[in-house]
């Protein structure tokens, strides 16, 4: 008794059915909120048919039934399982239940004591959550990809490009180092050749530098440093960008400023990589105590199963990007007029 005025306890405060079954299965003495979980009026269920595990769903069934049946076979014995039924609407839901065996005197099992629990909700919750660590997991492997790239872009200017022209001024310089007599010109014409390949080298060392981070973003700020990067896609893609920036410099913390800069870098390496644009239109603003950066462009457009794919991990990136500083990201496309890619961030 002192199970069941529990149970009865739990069945006021929770969205919950208690219910006895007897040896053939069927279904007696029922409370608490039947219709609700299942669909299906009481009276359709009580003493009739097969009982409970009539809805249970298809894929579970065995598994329920032989739960059940154990139940029948060792006194004193309960049981917690979750699973499946379906609901009169056709709905599937996932619900838990809790059963202890009563027996009589001498030990012989006289029914099932049952109490079942909605737990859709949780179990949706469950999902939701398994579904955003996976994202988190690949967004972490996209995120390696990207540094691993960079690396391998970075190792390949040092040593190819930074040690053709250190291998070039070895050579000059071992030419002019055996040579005794010289004529002043030669010797002139050698010089300035290797401060041509100097010259080269440091602009090479100002490139790699500018990508690991622009030194225009920590002195000048974040409308100065997204001028010189639309400049720099413009010349390497051939693709206009049309600016409309503030007049005065944007007050951003540094944190902020980073997340802008590498937002917007993204957005144009995926214009270059997919949209076959010939114009981008960047706006950068102020509106009330938010920045917003608007990017466009005229291309092919992107389709809005692409923006929430899963395989989307440089779009997911950019949002997870925005959300560490409490800013959004939205993206829009119009097959053949074009994408628009907007984030906001608050600035205090």
């Amino acid at each position: 008794n002192s199970l069941k005025q529990t149970l009865a306890k739990v069945e006021r405060k929770t969205k919950s059915v208690l219910f006895k079954i007897d040896s053939n299965f069927k279904i007696t003495d029922v409370t608490g909120s039947f219709y609700e979980i299942t669909g299906f009026r009481v009276e359709e269920f009580v003493g009739k048919g097969n009982g409970w595990v009539e809805i249970v769903y298809p894929d579970d069934y065995f598994r329920v039934q032989n739960n059940f049946s154990e139940m029948f076979h060792f006194p004193n014995l309960s049981k917690t399982f979750e699973y499946r039924i379906k609901k009169a609407n056709g709905e599937i839901v996932w619900v838990e239940t809790f059963v202890e065996n009563v027996v009589d005197s001498r030990g012989k099992i006289l029914y099932l004591d049952c109490i079942t629990f909605d737990i859709d909700e949780q179990k949706q919750a469950e999902e939701r959550l398994k579904s955003s660590q996976e994202e988190m997991r690949n967004l972490a492997m996209y995120f390696e990809s990207l540094r691993e790239e960079e690396k391998k872009k970075l190792a390949f200017e040092i040593h190819d490009e930074l040690g053709h022209i250190l291998t070039a001024m070895k050579l000059e310089l071992s030419w002019v180092l055996k040579k005794k007599f010289l004529r002043e010109e030669v010797l002139h014409e050698k010089l300035h050749k290797m401060i041509d390949m100097i010259d080269s080298m440091i602009r090479k060392v100002r490139s790699i530098s500018s990508q690991l981070r622009p030194s225009v973003l920590d002195h000048f700020g974040i409308t100065a440093a997204i001028e010189w990067q639309a400049k720099e896609f413009q010349k390497q893609t051939a693709i206009r960008c049309r600016l409309n920036l503030p007049k005065q410099e944007i007050q951003l913390s540094e944190a902020k400023s980073i997340v802008v800069f590498r937002v917007f870098q993204e957005i144009l390496t995926n214009i270059a990589r997919h949209a076959n644009a010939t114009r981008v239109d960047i706006h950068l603003d102020i509106e009330g105590n938010n920045l917003v950066l608007t990017v466009a462009d005229n291309g092919k457009g992107i389709k809005p199963e692409d923006i929430s794919a899963k395989k989307s991990l440089g779009i997911f990136g950019m949002k997870e990007r925005a959300r560490s500083v409490n800013g959004k990201l939205t993206i829009s496309g119009v097959s053949n007029i074009g994408t628009t890619v907007t984030l906001t961030i608050p600035i205090n």
